[in-house]
């Protein structure tokens, strides 16, 4: 959804049917969120990208609160396998407001190439803003999901441990 009011109101009723019905009767709200992120990524949607990156958030942020064993098990399995999806979905998100950073300052004449090279303020400003929404809300989501969701056991897994690793390490390339 290109409204971002619209969009917000769908997260949150995504976010409130899960708290309902995760882990019962729909044990891979996660799993589907992921997906939609994967395909939209795959596809270089990026507006799909900043809505996927919003329901995770959202409905991982619910579902801290599911208190059965089940459920909670069910909740850490998902984001050790979301946290997978969004590191390299974080350094994409970091490049592409690299980019957009460089071409906003291209624009007003500040970096390498003069000003104006045809890019419409517009365009610009728009894309950079989208960039700077997209960057924001994977790191709130990554953090979110590491914080809450990756049990402290997975914490020495490889997986995790080489994910961890390569964001720390990709973050500091882009910096």
């Amino acid at each position: 959804e290109p409204s971002v009011l619209i969009a917000t109101h769908v997260c949150d009723a995504i976010a409130a049917v899960a708290r309902h019905d995760f882990p019962a009767t729909w044990p891979q709200a996660l799993g589907a969120l992921g997906e939609l992120l994967g395909d939209s990524a795959d596809s270089n949607d990026e507006g799909g990208v900043l809505r996927s990156l919003r329901a995770i958030y959202a409905v991982t942020k619910v579902l801290v609160a599911v208190s059965t064993s089940a459920g909670r098990q069910q909740f850490s399995d998902a984001c050790v396998q979301l946290f997978a999806l969004l590191a390299p979905c974080l350094q994409r998100c970091a490049d592409q407001h690299v980019r957009a950073a460089q071409a906003a300052l291209r624009l007003l004449g500040v970096a390498d190439g003069g000003g104006g090279g045809g890019s419409d303020d517009a365009d610009v400003a728009s894309t950079l803003e989208q960039s700077a929404r997209s960057h924001a809300t994977c790191l709130k989501a990554l953090r979110y999901v590491l914080a809450h969701g990756v049990p402290a056991e997975a914490a020495g897994d490889e997986r995790v441990t080489h994910v961890i690793d390569t964001l720390v390490l990709g973050t500091m390339e882009t910096l």
